[in-house]
Parts: structure tokens; sequence; C-alpha cells
């Protein structure tokens, strides 16, 4: 991974400054499905204090990042209309040196509110799975860490089945971002929640498995974990989600018998979230990015999903 980390940062010393940069994905982590000989593209996050004086400096400097619409979107329109919903930007199919990259942009503020409200799901989602800081400081990496915290909360709340081993949690949590997502429908590998999970299993216990104060793995893999102590813990859920829920259910004095109401009321949340954003965000993608760069991009992940 350090040779990763070096081609990282070598790409983004030819970009304006960043004040957090993250890597994720098949491009750095470890998935199942891909053959060694393969190089996925490299996904990064990049967070910046000014979305669009970034844009407008990086174009500059690399004016082969960008199509004509994504000039005009990201550069001359209303910040606004660019951050719109989810607050990131992506531009695709970067060529750099021997490698293809990919990378979203959001504001400081925005990725802290996201991370610690679920106003948004789109990033806080990504965050639920492995990273690779490349560029972090102390507001980010707690924001991260609640996010993770909260995360566990609501991976476990949502559990079908109490009696569950360490790995189906694992499933649960990366599942969370691809409920209600469209493009599971026809664009991405439905073994993809398995393939990310098997193929960083290591991370995910790093994330999650150690230190945690919401379970504990018993000898045999099985997790045991204290229903009522979720349940009380409901007011300290993002904001975004617990005001949903707050609506169906008085969680300070819910029993385990209210626990289908709180799982279908969070599910449904979380499930109305990514389809919006799922819409959103692609369409974004289009004008950001150009509709040549998207067809570079969303072609071979459907070549994946047929052949499945």
């Amino acid at each position: 991974m350090v040779d990763v980390k070096e081609e990282i940062l070598d790409f983004l010393a030819e970009r304006p400054n960043v004040v957090g940069a993250y890597g994720y994905g098949s491009g750095i982590f470890k998935q199942t499905g891909y053959t060694k000989d393969e190089k996925p593209q490299i996904d990064l996050i990049l967070i910046v204090k000014d979305m669009k004086n970034w844009h407008q400096e990086n174009i500059l400097a690399n004016p082969k990042d960008y199509s004509l619409s994504g000039n005009i979107f990201l550069t001359k329109l209303p910040d606004a209309i660019a951050k719109s919903v989810t607050g990131i930007s992506y531009q695709s199919n970067i060529k750099y040196k021997d490698r293809i990259f990919k990378y979203g942009i959001i504001e400081e503020k925005d990725f802290l509110t996201f991370m610690n409200t679920w106003k948004s799901f789109y990033v806080p989602g990504r965050f639920q799975k492995p990273i690779f800081p490349i560029i972090e400081n102390e507001k980010f990496y707690e924001s991260i860490k609640v996010n993770r915290e909260n995360a566990i909360k609501v991976g476990l709340l949502t559990l079908k089945n109490e009696k569950t081993n360490i790995k189906d949690l694992y499933y649960n949590i990366t599942s969370l971002s691809y409920m209600g997502d469209i493009r599971m429908m026809f664009a991405e590998n439905p073994n993809k929640i398995k393939n990310i999970v098997n193929g960083s299993f290591e991370e995910f216990d790093n994330m999650y498995g150690s230190n945690n104060k919401y379970f504990e793995i018993k000898n045999d893999g099985t997790i045991k974990y204290d229903l009522e102590k979720l349940i009380s813990n409901i007011p300290t859920l993002p904001s975004a989600l617990y005001n949903n829920l707050s609506m169906y259910v008085n969680s300070s004095s819910c029993s385990k018998e209210d626990l289908v109401e709180i799982r279908e009321s969070i599910i449904t949340y979380i499930r109305n979230i990514n389809e919006k954003e799922s819409i959103i965000q692609p369409a974004k993608g289009i004008l950001t990015n150009g509709v040549a760069k998207s067809l570079i991009y969303v072609i071979p992940k459907l070549k994946k999903k047929l052949k499945k």
C-alpha cells in the first residue's frame, strides 16, 4: 500500500491544495472478483475549503481533468448547484502515468456535517467501508470515528437475527450504503457487498471488531450484544436519522417488542435517501464528466454485471 500512497501523493502534488485526502475501493483494497493482473481505478475523496475556488484553480493546472460541461458546471455556475444534495462532485477517468484516477471533491464543512448528521448518506456510507488516509487531521479522524460507531449501532439494530456471526454484521454494515441504490439494479456487481467484505476482512476487523463498546466476538465467531443498551442509545444516532425515527418510536421507553418497527424505520430512511442520491449523483456525474467519460466509467460495470 506504500507504493499506492506514493502514486496518490504524486497525483495530488500536481493539483491545488487539499485539507483531507482518502483513498478507497478496489484500486487500494483487495476485493474478490479481480485478477492479479488487473489495475483497478484509484478512487479518492478530497476535502477542500472551497469547492468552486479549488476547481477554478485546478482547471488552469489540469484542464484535461474536465469536460466542457464540467468546466461550466463546476466553475461558472453557483457553487450550491455543484454541491447539491450529496455535497460532492466527481471527476473520473483521469489518466496519470500508468493509472486511472477518479476523485470526488467535497468542502470541509459539508463533510463534517454529513458525517455527523447523515443528512446526506453518500459520503458517510463510503466511510463505513475501508478507507486509506492520505492526508488527515484530528477533526476528520474524529468525525470518521463517530460515523463508524453509528454504523455499528445501526448495523446491529437492523440485523434480522440476534444470533449471528461477525461476517454477517460486516455484510450488514456494508449493505447500508447500497440499500435503495438504483445502480445495484443495472450497473453494479450483485456480489459487490460480499466481495468488499471478503476481500478486506482484516480491515473491517480493524475498523469494527476491536475496542468497540457495543458487541464482543465469541470464540466461535458469533457476536454477543446488548439489545436493550442499543435501544437506549437510539437518541445518540445521527440527528437526521433520529428525527425520522422519533416519528415512530419513543426511544427513551421502547422495549424489545418495538425492534421490528425501529428496524423498518431505519431501513426506510436509509433506503429513501440512498435512492434519491443514487439518481441525482450519476446525473451530476454526466454534467461534470461529459457523456464520453461517463460511458467509459459505466460500460465496464455493465459488462461485469452481465457476466454474473
